[in-house]
């Protein structure tokens, strides 16, 4: 199961509240983040590069270590190539995509945690990059919807909670009262 979200902070509530309501192992921004907390299953999560060449061999891996025919991981929009490759495993790749909305404040905060500005600073220049940006991920978004994964789901910030709860039912295979505790918890989306 893979959660797709360009917050991570907003894929990470849902995954932890996915984990408590299931029990599933959960991993987060595995491709992304430096994996401290997990075993080095024979040296591949030591470094970016390993973890990224051998993509699919990881995701065995960590079915085998956990014992469980279901993983959940979180993905930037970004990472298109990693859900094709993931998708192209015979293993059943259900895609969740979140959208949220991007605020200007998030949008000027994202510039800086990629490195594209280090200080914001109040001025009409600043704030003329932010169509650029919001229309970047935009495309990253589309780009995920109009590839064709086979099992993808949406689960969005202005959609009524009803639809919500559909997505995320056929998406971790939860019954209707589960997945409205899930959506009930309100403050998956808060910043």
């Amino acid at each position: 199961l893979i959660l797709v979200c360009k917050k991570k902070r907003v894929a990470n509530r849902l995954s932890d509240l996915l984990n408590t309501q299931m029990g599933m192992p959960t991993l987060r921004y595995l491709f992304e983040e430096e994996s401290k907390n997990l075993l080095t299953l024979g040296g591949i999560l030591s470094n970016h590069e390993k973890k990224n060449r051998h993509r699919r061999l990881l995701m065995r891996l960590l079915f085998g270590h956990y014992k469980s025919d279901r993983v959940l991981i979180c993905l930037d929009p970004k990472d298109i190539d990693i859900l094709r490759d993931l998708q192209s495993d015979p293993a059943e790749t259900r895609i969740l995509e979140i959208k949220c909305l991007f605020d200007d404040k998030y949008l000027l905060g994202h510039l800086q945690r990629i490195g594209l500005m280090y200080e914001v600073a109040e001025s009409n220049s600043t704030y003329q990059v932010l169509p650029s940006i919001r229309n970047h991920i935009s495309q990253e978004n589309e780009a995920i919807r109009q590839s064709g994964f086979e099992i993808r789901f949406e689960y969005s910030q202005t959609a009524q909670d009803s639809e919500n709860i559909k997505q995320l039912m056929v998406f971790c295979d939860l019954d209707q009262s589960e997945a409205a505790r899930i959506i009930q918890q309100n403050r998956i989306f808060s910043d």
